[in-house]
């Protein structure tokens, strides 16, 4: 098995060239989707270095904490991923391991998963094409696949991370032009690698390996325990160099005879580097490296653990590349390790979903604290409301729900278009409550073209400010000026240069709309957004967020306007007619909160608190538009009124 590591090693200028000319646009754009919030990443064997280094990236870059994880440490986590981006980093997509995580992290609803592969039509995109908002940005690496160990895929996934994250950020230092340039800068190859070899001689008469490291050189650290361990190249212990102090030095007074050490050092960790390895005893070989600072002395660091486990195997007779594996190692290697099997918990799938939603924790978490009895309840208690009403209305948001956010001026697709006639012709009134304007109803229209039909819609432009049928040209009417209520806060935000470098701001009459120019920029512009409300001190204006913007609107004006208006289309009585609402932003302060206070709601993505509305009953893997056709399945059409079976 396996395969030269020495030719391995040659392909690398070949494969740094190609990554740095592979698109990466679709790469970048999800890096920027979830830049606002912490992030897991997973990967096995070499890919677990290319985790570290994508942790390292993502720290650096947005301020985020993120965490590297195998992919069975994160099936078997209670941690609630819904308020977490979780990437998944696969050579092959073929291992069991990956393909099982991949099942069981969808399962538990990330609020963004991406996933990177170096090779094309794998096993674990014809999952992932079954699953609803997942990201998958497979690479085609034209070098040969790797052998035994992870080295062109490696180099390959971090370099094109790292130009994902450089094209979101300006202030970097550039990757160099070819490989040489990050390598071994100054040097040609021959002498780079036999300044490597004899830095690394006197360690090969050893057993131990510690290897010291700052966070920069962290993943190259991490990759060389890697590389020594599964080719069997030496025993590898690793420390920071401060960590190395609190205790791990005395291995050294035990063992200093068959130890030897490597350090990685990047410019900022010079200074503890000396004095660290000053205070070393003097029968202790040590091979010192350096590496530049930031990204650059990163897959430097990596680099120099490719070439220091080729330089290991020489000397000890083993190629890394292929080292020989049992029958034993096979086996271990293609072993269904139990994901997805039965939960500690043992509450079924779809429930532990909408309680994991709802509750923003776990089951076993949930179980742990003693609340699992609670919301399991209050789900049996939601659902048996939910199901047991007759609905003559049913009340949708626009963007997010009736169309995918990424997507939104596509308008609803042709399964959603027929679903919604669908209610039409039963005799279901349909609402529509949407932030948006006239292009609402000018895509409304060119699906629902049946005027009976239309008469039946009721849209609520700009969150309800303005409200009539889909066959009312006068809605909405053409804008009559900013609000007083708004002038004072339209005025503020328009002369802020800084906001205006992140989002446009649009003025209608009882609303204004700042659209994210960069979704990253989605914090900065609420956080503008709020000091303005703050300082203005108007009663009644209120603020809410979708995905793309951030709507500010005057006195009054609120989503639910639209039920009450549909409610009293369907019928008189004295008990209020019940409406079904759904939307994808039920969380304060999204701008469907108020809509999915009402007592039947439901979302298609982001839940409230409160345990008595607003669930999200999809399937993990289902979200927007998705998760909108499976509430249309679960619908059951009636002489004018629709019921749902769950």
């Amino acid at each position: 098995m396996g395969k030269p590591y020495e030719g391995e090693l040659e392909s690398l200028s070949r494969t740094y060239g190609w990554a740095l000319e592979a698109e990466v646009d679709s790469l970048a754009a999800a890096v920027r989707s979830y830049s606002s919030a912490p992030l897991i990443v997973v990967g096995s064997g070499g890919s677990l270095t290319a985790a570290h280094f994508a942790c390292y990236l993502h720290s650096l870059f947005t301020g985020k904490l993120a965490r590297a994880m195998t992919p069975y440490e994160l099936a078997c986590s209670p941690v609630h991923l819904g308020e977490l981006n979780v990437l998944l980093l696969t050579a092959g997509g073929s291992n069991p391991d990956i393909l099982g995580c991949f099942k069981s992290t969808v399962s538990r609803s990330p609020k963004q998963l991406s996933v990177i592969c170096t090779r094309l039509q794998t096993p674990l995109a014809s999952l992932i094409a079954g699953a609803g908002g997942v990201s998958l940005h497979e690479f085609g690496l034209p070098s040969v696949k790797d052998g035994f160990l992870a080295t062109n895929s490696l180099l390959a996934t971090c370099v094109l991370l790292a130009r994902a994250y450089h094209q979101q950020y300006s202030g970097h230092v550039p990757l160099p032009p070819s490989f040489e340039g990050l390598a071994h800068p100054g040097r040609d190859e021959s002498a780079f690698r036999s300044g490597l070899s004899r830095a690394c001689r006197p360690l090969w008469d050893r057993s131990t390996l510690v290897v010291l490291h700052g966070q920069v050189a962290q993943a190259g650290a991490a990759d060389l325990e890697s590389k020594f361990t599964e080719a069997a190249l030496g025993q590898v212990q690793l420390a920071d160099y401060r960590n190395f102090a609190h205790g791990r030095h005395h291995w050294l007074a035990k063992h200093g005879a068959t130890t030897g050490m490597i350090s990685l050092a990047s410019q900022q960790d010079l200074p503890v580097a000396k004095k660290t390895l000053a205070q070393l005893p003097k029968d202790i070989p040590v091979a010192h490296f350096d590496v530049a600072d930031g990204v650059n002395g990163s897959l430097q660091a990596i680099v120099l653990s490719l070439h220091i486990a080729g330089s290991a195997g020489l000397a000890r007779g083993i190629d890394p590349g292929r080292p020989g594996v049992p029958p034993f190692g096979r086996r271990l290697y293609h072993l269904n390790g139990g994901y997805g099997g039965k939960p500690a918990h043992n509450v079924p799938g779809p429930e532990a979903a909408a309680v994991s939603r709802k509750a923003g924790a776990s089951p076993t978490t949930l179980a742990a604290q003693g609340r699992l009895t609670f919301w399991r309840e209050a789900y049996a208690t939601f659902l048996e409301g939910l199901q047991g009403r007759e609905y003559g209305a049913v009340v949708f948001d626009y963007d997010g729900t009736l169309c995918d956010a990424a997507v939104r001026y596509d308008g609803p697709g042709s399964d959603i278009t027929a679903r919604l006639v669908d209610l039409l012709r039963a005799g279901v009134l349909v609402g529509v409550a949407t932030g948006r304007g006239k292009s609402v109803r000018k895509d409304l229209r060119a699906r629902i073209k049946d005027p009976a039909l239309r008469s039946r819609v009721l849209i609520g432009y700009h969150n309800g400010a303005e409200i009539g049928d889909l066959g009312d040209d006068a809605q909405p009417p053409i804008p009559r000026g900013l609000d007083e209520s708004l002038g004072e806060i339209g005025a503020m935000l328009s002369s802020d240069a800084r906001l205006a470098d992140l989002a446009k701001i649009e003025a209608g009459h009882r609303q204004l709309t700042l659209e994210f120019k960069d979704y990253a920029a989605a914090e900065e512009v609420w956080e503008s957004v709020q000091q303005a409300l703050s300082r203005c001190q108007v009663p009644g204006v209120s603020a809410l967020r979708s995905s793309h913007s951030v709507d500010i609107l005057a006195p009054g004006v609120t989503k639910r306007h639209v039920v009450e208006e549909i409610r009293r289309m369907v019928g008189a009585g004295s008990a209020p007619a019940p409406v079904l609402a759904i939307g994808d932003r039920g969380r304060w302060p999204g701008n469907d909160f108020a809509l999915l206070q009402e007592p039947h709601s439901l979302s298609v993505d982001e839940v409230s608190a409160d345990p008595s509305t607003c669930w999200n009953l999809a399937r993990p893997e289902n979200r927007c538009a998705t998760a909108l056709l499976e509430y249309f399945q679960a619908m059951r059409l009636g002489d004018g009124f629709v019921t749902l079976r769950f």
